[in-house]
């Protein structure tokens, strides 16, 4: 895991309405807080984005 989750700050912005359709479902089927899993999200694509920027790739 990357960051710790003690400090926490409310944050605004906008999803393409399918996608939080897809989100509302993953959450409920998992019963997943949808925060936690667009906060794993973006965690797995800071790494990925982070391997490629050490590779050079970007």
């Amino acid at each position: 895991m990357l960051y710790t989750y003690s400090m926490k700050k409310r944050i605004t912005f906008a999803l393409e309405e399918d996608l939080i359709a897809e989100l509302k479902t993953i959450s409920k089927e998992t019963m997943i807080p949808q925060s936690r899993l667009v906060e794993k999200a973006i965690e797995d694509l800071i790494v990925e984005e982070k391997k490629k920027i050490d590779q050079g790739l970007i």
